[in-house]
């Protein structure tokens, strides 16, 4: 599915407007239809009820646009994800004991960086994953494993979801990422309802932070 089309037959299109630059796409794939690549319609409607119609046909959202806007390579209000969940990545600061003895994890322990670069502890994720992918999990975890908190002297937030039995807790080197799906952040901070997505090798665990909506 082609949006956009930031460069054409050795023209820069970049600043010219997004409007533009879709005509000329959906023009180019006219003339030289291909059964693999398709033009990906825009619906020039009210944000919210796209929204909930995505919501409704359990899309994870959509990607909002300013006909007007330039071409940009980096983050702008110009080009803006609209979801009906939250989805970020933590890094992985740890991880507990699905129960004494077994080769699945329980639940992985969640942080983030704060502007100091401090690791901040933002709650556990315990579901998506199979018997299969927890006990990968657990293997890697446990060789990267390390006595000391990473968070340093500060204790691990009480929350409905705070691991009860510190034996069944355990800490690791915070260098692996995980993508994870939530539903909201809590007022203290902690994430609600996750969903565990994959580890993310191509992410750099420094620079993880809590991003906002």
């Amino acid at each position: 599915f082609l949006f956009d089309l930031p460069y054409f037959e050795g023209h820069d299109l970049r600043a010219t407007p997004l409007l533009q630059r879709r005509q000329l796409l959906k023009q180019l794939l006219g003339d030289h239809p291909h059964e693999h690549l398709r033009f990906s319609a825009d619906f020039d409607a009210d944000a919210a009820s796209i929204l909930e119609s995505a919501r409704r046909m359990g899309l994870e959202g959509v990607i909002a646009k300013r006909k007007d806007a330039p071409y940009e390579s980096r983050r702008t209000e110009t080009w803006l994800k609209l979801k009906n969940k939250l989805r970020q990545e933590f890094v992985v600061a740890g991880y507990s004991d699905r129960s004494s003895g077994e080769a699945e994890i329980g639940s992985l322990l969640l942080a983030v960086h704060d502007d100091a670069g401090q690791l901040v502890y933002v709650g556990n994720v315990g579901t998506g994953w199979n018997a299969k992918t927890a006990a990968e999990l657990k293997k890697r975890l446990k060789k990267i494993e390390v006595a000391a908190s990473p968070f340093g002297s500060k204790p691990l937030h009480q929350h409905r979801w705070a691991v009860r039995d510190p034996a069944a807790q355990h800490f690791v080197k915070p260098t692996l990422v995980a993508e994870v799906e939530f539903s909201d952040w809590t007022p203290d901070s902690q994430i609600r309802h996750a969903k565990f997505l994959g580890l993310r090798i191509d992410k750099d665990a420094k620079t993880v932070k809590r991003e906002s909506a």
